[in-house]
């Protein structure tokens, strides 16, 4: 039987898969609708490799695991 993947805050996901990108079945939103807590579904320091494990998973949220941009630098996606 598989074992079911535990409920997590989003601190505790960063915490501990700090560095990687995360594809999260969010579980749990706060009253302006962001999502707090949710499943990690895939987890990997290449953020395409996780938009490919996440395939056929339903609707998913998309995150990084880690310190923010630095000041001058920019994100693209």
């Amino acid at each position: 039987m598989a074992r079911k993947a535990p409920t997590l805050t989003f601190p505790q996901m960063v915490r501990k898969y700090h560095g990687q990108w995360l594809a999260v079945r969010v579980t749990k939103r706060d009253d302006a609708g962001q999502p707090v807590a949710g499943i990690v579904l895939a987890h990997k320091p290449n953020r395409l490799e996780v938009s490919r494990a996440a395939r056929g998973q339903g609707p998913v949220c998309m995150m990084f695991a880690g310190p923010p941009v630095p000041e001058g630098y920019g994100m693209l996606y």
